[in-house]
């Protein structure tokens, strides 16, 4: 040691003193290096060879010496590294590589190129996303619960899909594509505090109900599903439909917020829309594709 720095002679003599371990330790679980190569270890850059060099004080070119020592090495750096935070240790490493891409933007073999702001350019220009100028004067408010643009009436409604968000308007498009005359489609503007009593009323006039769902985008253990669902259970007891429960169309759990995949992105979309509409996902899947 020189200066409490580690040196690569110290280095050189930890890997033949002791530091090797048998090959079913954790030190024997990552690939060899090839020979005549680099590694890094606290900042150092060491050579392969002068580790396998006896002449050098290293050992001998057994593979499977120079395949420990390796990963001893290796290993050591991790040990030498300053600790992350407590925030950059909570956030999963599937997690910091994806925030990295959606950054940096994430290119597929189509040519195409996903990134976070895709989601917001295509409501903003969404040519449904709009209101009228009267929607904000006179006696207008705030609407915590908005019906869709082509509603079934309510005497003939036998579906109704909750959601919030982007998704609505997909599922407004699927439904009139199909020609559904029996489904209608209500956004919840406010999750907190939820409108029950507003979702009551509105669930008493659907005399013709058979089926709730909540739609979302997001994964099953992100979206609002675990929130909603007694809220959703308490408006349909109040409006006299008990014991009928919201079922839950969307993505399944996952550690990550999105795929990150274009394609697998379109089929998982195209199957969530179908289940909560009740229609085949195969064609879901190509009319999307096609738009």
């Amino acid at each position: 040691m020189e200066n409490g720095a580690i040196t690569r002679r110290d280095m050189l003599a930890l890997g033949a003193g002791g530091l090797l371990l048998p090959a079913s330790s954790a030190f024997a679980a990552g690939p060899a290096p090839r020979r005549g190569g680099r590694i890094r270890v606290a900042g150092l850059s060491i050579s392969t060879a002068d580790t396998l060099d006896p002449a050098k004080g290293g050992l001998s070119t057994d593979y499977p010496r120079h395949y420990m020592l390796y990963n001893g090495l290796t290993e050591l750096d991790r040990a030498l590294r300053p600790r992350p935070s407590l925030a950059e240790s909570i956030v999963s490493h599937d997690q910091r590589i994806w925030h990295v891409r959606m950054r940096k933007g994430i290119s597929f073999h189509n040519g195409k190129t996903l990134t976070a702001r895709d989601a917001v350019w295509s409501l903003l220009r969404h040519k449904s996303a709009v209101s009228k100028a009267e929607d904000f004067m006179g006696e207008n408010h705030f609407m915590r619960l908005l019906s869709d643009n082509n509603p079934a009436p309510d005497a003939e409604t036998k579906r109704l899909v909750l959601c919030t968000g982007k998704v609505s308007y997909e599922l407004m498009e699927a439904r009139d594509a199909a020609g559904d005359k029996n489904t209608q489609i209500v956004r919840v503007e406010q999750l907190y505090p939820f409108p029950t009593e507003a979702l009551a009323i509105r669930l008493a006039r659907m005399k013709n109900l058979e089926e709730v769902i909540w739609c979302q985008e997001e994964p099953r253990n992100q979206g609002s599903w675990f929130f909603v669902e007694p809220y959703v259970e308490q408006a349909l007891d109040a409006a006299g439909k008990a014991p009928m429960r919201a079922r839950y169309a969307g993505r399944k759990a996952s550690a990550s917020p999105a795929t990150g995949l274009a394609k697998r992105h379109v089929a998982e979309q195209g199957a969530l829309i179908a289940d909560a509409l009740g229609h085949s996902v195969r064609e879901e899947i190509k009319r999307q594709k096609k738009g």
